[in-house]
Order: structure tokens, then sequence, then C-alpha cells
């Protein structure tokens, strides 16, 4: 799976991700619990066409 992760001002995270349809799947279901001490209130998932990303990156 490839895409970004990015830190928005007021505090939300975007992500863009890409890959085979089961890993962006299990992703999208993790994101709803997040990573250790997160705080999750909403998860919002939108199609899109493949950008051709070829790592996985943190943003800034």
């Amino acid at each position: 799976m490839v895409g970004f992760a990015r830190n928005e001002p007021d505090g939300s995270v975007s992500l863009e991700a890409e890959g085979e349809e089961s890993a962006v799947e299990r992703f999208v279901i993790w994101c709803h619990e997040g990573p250790e001490g997160a705080q999750v209130e909403r998860v919002a998932v939108a199609e899109g066409e493949p950008k051709g990303y070829t790592d996985f990156v943190i943003a800034h």
C-alpha cells in the first residue's frame, strides 16, 4: 500500500492510500481505531482515481 498521511492544523489527519483492495480495506478498518493513544472521532472515506504513489510517507 502506498500514499501519505498528514496532520492538519485543526488536529485532524488526512490520508490517501492506494494498493490492493484488501490491504486498503484493512487500513480503513485500522483507521477507525488508530494508533495507541489516538482519539478517533470520525473516519470519512472517498474513492478516487489512483495517483501513482510509489511509497507511503508522512507528509509535513
